[in-house]
């Protein structure tokens, strides 16, 4: 399990060390943007080590730049403006793609992503692979899947993210190498 904090200032994200340079006073009050988010990102591994993130936590932040002081509202902030979705969805995608390929439909729930997970078969059918060809790809991990029993779960758009980074390939036999 690892925990990372993250300051998001519009679509610039910092690590949360670069807070440490304000006077900081916590409020029991939301604060309405434009603001500064703390976001914490938790994220864990099942039984077969495969990370997934499983919460992000955000709190709203006001930084007054000139005077290095700030407050910080101890309120979660539950309703994210589409920037500070994006802002955060970004660095998630980029940072690590197999944890946000896994995470808990929570965390893309809050990041404006309100697809829920299919069966593998479901989304062969969706993209008419072959099952197999996606069975094969998810167990060379290649398409990050999740598990729940037997069956494996995945989102639709990640097998769009892996056809996009050519992680898929629907010829049998090795990809051609260009």
């Amino acid at each position: 399990m690892w925990l990372t904090s993250l300051l998001v200032e519009g679509t610039q994200m910092s690590t949360a060390d670069d807070i440490t340079a304000f006077s900081l006073s916590a409020v029991y009050m939301p604060i309405l943007p434009p603001r500064a988010l703390l976001v914490h990102i938790l994220a864990a591994e099942d039984a077969l080590a495969h990370d997934a993130y499983r919460t992000v936590t955000c709190f709203a932040v006001q930084l007054d730049h000139v005077q290095h002081t700030g407050v910080v509202s101890l309120l979660p902030v539950l309703d994210l403006t589409l920037i500070e979705q994006a802002t955060i969805r970004r660095w998630l995608i980029v940072s690590r793609w197999p944890a946000w390929a896994r995470a808990d439909h929570a965390v893309r729930k809050v990041l404006g992503v309100l697809e829920a997970p299919v069966l593998l078969a479901a989304a062969a059918r969706h993209y008419m692979i072959p099952l197999p060809t996606l069975a094969k790809a998810a167990l060379e991990e290649r398409l990050p899947t999740m598990r729940a029993g037997d069956r494996q779960l995945v989102y639709l758009s990640t097998v769009a993210e892996a056809q996009e980074r050519k992680l898929l390939h629907h010829a049998p036999g090795r990809p051609r190498r260009s």
